[in-house]
């Protein structure tokens, strides 16, 4: 008798969608649109906004002990009616 084995992995995206991202860092996805906004967080334009994982580690390694609050919560206020980041 012969036994199957069945290995069941995860395929790893090499990239994120905003809401993907925003689970990471865990803060909501108007905070990543912000970030991406303010420059802080590159992303690609692939039919929908894409983050690279490696550009959410380089974000958090560079980010260690600043306090992005103010800054996120400014470009939030002031694009608040807008519905899209413009990339």
């Amino acid at each position: 008798m012969v036994k199957t084995v069945v290995l069941k992995r995860t395929v790893d995206a090499d990239v994120y969608t905003i809401p993907q991202a925003a689970k990471k860092l865990k803060i909501s996805p108007n905070k990543v649109r912000a970030l991406i906004g303010l420059g802080k967080l590159n992303c690609l334009q692939l039919g929908q906004l894409s983050i690279p994982k490696f550009e959410v580690d380089r974000f958090m390694h560079d980010n260690l002990s600043i306090d992005l609050r103010p800054a996120i919560d400014e470009w939030i206020e002031e694009n608040r009616n807008r519905k899209s980041v413009t990339v």
